[in-house]
Parts: structure tokens; sequence; C-alpha cells
């Protein structure tokens, strides 16, 4: 549902979570939130997370305990990174309107605010609380990316081939052409800004692929289509989250939905796969992780195509986590944790492309 502005952390008062939550009819009528504690989870840089602590008049807990909120982010260039990018008109769109249809874990939303031409919006989101985030920088486990690749395969089998909303825009291999001439403005400072960062190895394919979007969209572009996420990588996946009807087996949550497109499901799978686990531990277990994908959405109702049509596009698609790397670390606020991060995902990134041989690929070499 729509709901009301709430411009900053500070415009979350008890009355707009109350009316919020009453207006989804969450909460039974005559239910009041008395009192709240916010407090700033997660590292995002595009959007602003509050977790909010709910007092209840009753006494008792007539509704949750707590919720979350995401809001614009309050360093002004990250937020009008958000708006020219489009990343809150598509987060919003998703909950209006797909959240209900896929398949993967995601939050349960209450309402959802959005002035496009400002940037404002509001979402007020389930806490999924006591599930954690995974660490983009140290990587996951074997297991954990089991259970996120699971996932995945909930979500791109519940939309595969289907009919798509007109505003849901393409991926980026779909759109490669206008985001090549963003990467390659942007990908001679980024060389600089990690030269003594990053290898010389790394750094030449950072700006090899610069040259090469034409091409690399041509191939990783191909393939079926689904729902996408497009930034599905550790940082936004909450491990253990209760299951939204209350089961007692904990599911992998999907947040973080300001890059969802209609694209190739493999450019999610490659993007996971290459950023989520070390480089060693990827190398011993990608084809076994490649492999229950594709089972699980066997499993689900979906035939995919042979994996002998669906391997150019996942080997094309390593390449892709470059721009997630690139883009946010020249054009967002930057504190040490993000650099690390950025820096971590472009070595392991360029390290998969090179390993799967993705530059001859898209080369035609």
């Amino acid at each position: 549902m729509t709901v009301a502005a709430a411009a900053s952390p500070d415009a979350v008062t008890p009355e707009w979570v109350t009316d919020v939550l009453l207006s989804a009819g969450a909460v039974l009528p005559g239910a009041r939130v008395s009192g709240l504690r916010s407090e700033r989870i997660g590292d995002g840089k595009i959007g602003c997370n509050v977790r909010v602590l709910l007092e209840w008049s009753s006494g008792a807990a007539a509704g949750p305990r707590s919720v979350v909120v995401k809001l614009p982010a309050e360093d002004m260039a990250s937020r009008m990174t958000g708006v020219g990018l489009g990343l809150y008109v598509k987060e919003v769109g998703f909950y209006r309107e797909l959240a209900a249809q896929v398949g993967c874990r995601v939050p349960v939303c209450y309402g959802t605010y959005l002035d496009p031409v400002t940037g404002e919006f509001a979402l007020l989101l389930e806490d999924l609380a006591p599930a954690s985030a995974g660490d983009q920088l140290a990587g996951c486990s074997v297991a954990e990316a089991e259970l996120a690749v699971d996932e995945l395969a909930r979500l791109h089998a519940s939309c595969w081939e289907r009919p798509m909303p007109d505003w849901l825009p393409p991926g980026m291999a779909e759109s490669a052409g206008g985001v090549g001439v963003i990467y390659g403005g942007l990908v001679e400072g980024f060389v600089e800004k990690y030269r003594g960062e990053l290898t010389d190895e790394v750094l030449a394919v950072v700006a090899e692929f610069g040259a090469s979007f034409e091409s690399w969209g041509r191939v990783a572009s191909g393939g079926p289509r689904s729902v996408v996420h497009g930034d599905f990588r550790l940082d936004n996946l909450l491990f253990g989250a209760p299951r939204p009807e209350g089961g007692s087996e904990p599911r992998v949550a999907v947040v973080d939905w300001q890059t969802v497109a209609q694209a190739s499901p493999m450019s999610d799978l490659a993007y996971f796969v290459g950023a989520g686990l070390r480089p060693e531990t990827r190398r011993a277990h990608e084809g076994a992780l490649v492999d229950r994908y594709l089972a699980r959405l066997r499993g689900l109702g979906v035939e995919p195509p042979p994996w002998s049509e669906l391997e150019p596009v996942y080997r094309a698609q390593t390449l892709g986590g470059l721009i997630m790397a690139v883009l946010p670390a020249m054009l967002v606020a930057e504190d040490t944790r993000s650099r690390a991060m950025f820096a971590t995902m472009a070595e392991r990134h360029a390290l998969h492309a090179i390993d799967r041989g993705a530059l001859d690929l898209v080369r035609g070499r």
C-alpha cells in the first residue's frame, strides 16, 4: 500500500508506524505504537536502513516488536546516484508488484512511498532478526553458498520466461551500450584509485573490459529471461530468516532490490559465485554449485536449456560483477569498509573471469 512520506529517520514516529501497520491490516484496529527506538543497520550506501523497536499502548505486543524502515541515502551524492539510476523507483516497484510473486524469501512489505523526482521514498518492512547478513569481505562457506543458490533457483524459477511488468528494466548485459558509456567514463579513475591495492593482472581485466562492452552484451544477454536481483551477494542475503508462514526451517532472505531487472538468470548465478566465495574455494566447488542450481530449477518445474548453451552466457557474466565494483566505488560516498569491499569484489570477479577465459570468449578468440 502507498503511505505518507518519511523523509528521514526523525520522521519515523509512533503515529506514522501505527498508521502504516493499521492500513496494511498487520495489526488489529485500536492498536497503537506508544513509543519507539531506532538504530541504523547495514552498510548500504544508496539507502538508509533503520531498525525500529516498538512499544505498544496495550502493554503487550499488539503487533510486531520491531520493523525495518528503508529511506534514501543521507549523503546527497549517493542519493542523487540512486535517483539518476532509477534505483529507488525499481525497489519500490518490486515491493508493490513483484514481491508477492517471486519464489524467494523476501521481507513482508507493509507500505511504500515514492516521489521519483525528489528521490524521497520509504519502505516499512518486516524485521527478519535474528537473521544475519553475510559478509562480502570474509566470503561464505560452501554450505552457505548452497543455501544461497537454492534461494536463487526459487527466484528464477518463479518468473522463468514469464511476462514482466513494463517498468522492469533490462539487465546490464541487455543494456550494455548505455552501461558501457558509464563504465568507460569511470574505469580509468577506478584503476588509478586502486593502483597499489589490486594487482596489475586484476586492473588489466578491469580496464580491458571497458573496451569490450558491445561484444560482451551480445554474449552475456543470451538465453532465457527471468526476474533477476542484480546484486545477489552476501551483504544482501540474510541467513537464518524465519519462514513467513511460521515454519521451523529457516531460509535465506533476499533484501535490497534496487537493481532488480529482467535478464539472463546466469547474471545472478555468476555474480554470486564469483563474489561470494574466496577464489580458492570457488575453484574447488564452482561446478558442484552450478549443478545444484540447475537441479533445483528442474525440481521446481523449470527445464533450463542444455549447459552447453548456458555456459557461454555464464562465462561472459563473470565479467558483469566488475560493473558492480567500479560504478559504486566511483559514484557513492566511501568509508573504510566500502573501499575494501569494492576492491575485494573487483579482485574476485576479475580472477573469476580470468579462470573462465571470459575476455577471450567475448572477443571471439
